[in-house]
């Protein structure tokens, strides 16, 4: 919308450039001002009213994008034992760790550390970054028992 202005604050943008914050918060600061109860047919007229709810929409579909986008589903399978399956949704700033203790919890009867996750046969570690290991939308992760024995050092 024309009426949607957004300015360089604090929101993450270097040099005054705009930043995700920053979009985020015109975003809402639109939601606000463009909201159909506040600009009813009665307070502003129909043409504007009209104009406000269509523009209210659109920064509501504007939103939801922007809180999902730096989001990943993916799909978490057991190689071993028991079949178990199950589909996820993670930030890609999460690690590989966090994603780990998330299986765990729930599966029951499941260890953080008595499993391994791979992906197209690597194995990924526990500090990496979902974003930066290739894990992309609808990918299958496998998860590995850990063999533990005297022969791992």
């Amino acid at each position: 919308a024309v009426d949607v202005s957004v300015s360089p604050g604090s929101g993450g943008g270097d040099g005054g450039e705009v930043g995700w914050n920053d979009l985020m918060n015109a975003v809402k600061d639109g939601m606000k001002k463009f909201h159909p109860d506040r600009n009813s047919k009665r307070r502003v007229g129909v043409k504007r009213s009209v104009y406000c709810e269509e523009v209210s929409k659109c920064l509501s579909l504007l939103q939801s994008l922007m809180e999902t986008v730096n989001e990943v589903t993916l799909v978490v399978v057991s190689e071993s034992g028991p079949e178990m399956k199950m589909k996820v949704s993670m930030s890609l700033s999460e690690t590989i760790a966090s994603l780990k203790k998330r299986v765990a919890e729930d599966f029951d009867k499941v260890d953080a550390s008595a499993f391994k996750l791979t992906l197209s046969g690597a194995d990924l570690v526990d500090e990496q970054m979902l974003g930066s290991c290739g894990i992309k939308e609808n990918c299958i992760v496998k998860m590995l028992p850990v063999l533990k024995g005297w022969t791992k050092f």
